[in-house]
């Protein structure tokens, strides 16, 4: 079966989703939620 075409919007969406994973490892929203996470752990600790 023939894959579509992507509009050039859509691979504008996914090479920036390709390359972000190829940078960190991980997509978008894991890393954002991974950044808070340690960002919380991080607080919490000076304020012990």
């Amino acid at each position: 079966m023939a894959r579509k075409q992507l509009t050039e919007r859509q691979q504008e969406i996914f090479d920036f989703v390709k390359n972000h994973i190829s940078t960190t490892g991980m997509p978008q929203r894991v890393w954002k939620l991974h950044v808070k996470s340690v960002s919380n752990r991080l607080m919490r600790q000076k304020s012990i």
